[in-house]
C-alpha cells in the first residue's frame, strides 16, 4: 500500500467523536483530501466507510459498477494491465453520487450508457459527473474542528481538508500534482505517498511487531487476518 499512518497516538475513533461534538451523527462515509479545494473528486488510497445503511448500499453499487454499467462494459480500453481508471476510483465517485441520490431523492442521472457507443457517456471518468452532483446540492468539505461548522448536520459524506497546521483529516494525497514533500505535514494523520518509511515509522512498525507480536497476513486457504498475540 502507498497510505501511511503518521501518527499512531490517534485512534480513528477520535474523529467520530469531533463529529458527535459537532452534531454530525448521520456520517456514512469518511475520504482523503483532494489536491485541490474546489473539487470533490479524490484519490481512492484511502476510505473509512461506517456500517450503515448508507454505507452497504455505497459498496452495493461500487460493486455494481465493477462489473459493468453499459452493454459494452463501462470505458472502451483494451485488455491488457488493470488500472486504477478501469473500475475502482470511476467506480467509487459513481457510487458516491449515486447512493447519496438514492438516499436524498436527489437528481443524479439514472442513464448513463451512450447508446450508440455501448459505453458510459461520461465527460471524464465520472470525475466531472461527481464534482457537479454534489455542488448542486452545495455539499461542504470539512471533517474536523472548526471545519465542521460549515457541513450540513445530515451530510452523510465527509471530505477532509489539506491544512499544513492541522491533522489534515483521513489523508493528505503527496502522489501528483500540487502536492508538497512530506516534511511539509509533519501534523498530518496519514499520507499518500510512494516513498520509504521513514525512521520514526520504522521504529513503530517494529515496536508493534516485538512488544505486542502484531501481525498482518495471509492464511494458506487465503483468508485475511490480522491483530495482536497476547
Amino acid at each position: 500500500t502507498d497510505f501511511v499512518i503518521q501518527d499512531m497516538t490517534t485512534p480513528l475513533e477520535t474523529f467520530v467523536k469531533d463529529w458527535e461534538l459537532h452534531q454530525l451523527q448521520n456520517v456514512a462515509v469518511f475520504l482523503p483530501s483532494s489536491d485541490h479545494p474546489g473539487l470533490f473528486t479524490f484519490s481512492a488510497f484511502v476510505v473509512m466507510i461506517r456500517n450503515s445503511p448508507f454505507g452497504r448500499r455505497m459498496l452495493e453499487n461500487w460493486w455494481e459498477f465493477s462489473q459493468g454499467l453499459c452493454p459494452k462494459g463501462n470505458f472502451d480500453t483494451q485488455p491488457g494491465e488493470y488500472k486504477w481508471y478501469d473500475s475502482d476510483q470511476p467506480g467509487i465517485w459513481y457510487s458516491l453520487a449515486k447512493t447519496h441520490s438514492e438516499f436524498t431523492k436527489g437528481n443524479y442521472p439514472t442513464t448513463l450508457c451512450n447508446e450508440t457507443t455501448g459505453f458510459l457517456a461520461t465527460k471524464n471518468l465520472m470525475g466531472p459527473e461527481l464534482n457537479e452532483y454534489f455542488r448542486t446540492i452545495q455539499a461542504k468539505k470539512g471533517s474536523q474542528g472548526f471545519e465542521l461548522e460549515a457541513v450540513p448536520k445530515n451530510q452523510p459524506i465527509l471530505w477532509s481538508l489539506s491544512n499544513e497546521e492541522t491533522r489534515s483529516g483521513l489523508g493528505v494525497q503527496l502522489n501528483w500534482g500540487t502536492a508538497k514533500s512530506v516534511e511539509d505535514w509533519p501534523h498530518a494523520f496519514g499520507l499518500h505517498v510512494k516513498k520509504e518509511f521513514q525512521a520514526p515509522l520504522k521504529r513503530d512498525l517494529q515496536n508493534c511487531v516485538n512488544a505486542f507480536r502484531c501481525f498482518v497476513n495471509y492464511t494458506d486457504r487465503g483468508v485475511f487476518r490480522h491483530g495482536c498475540r497476547p
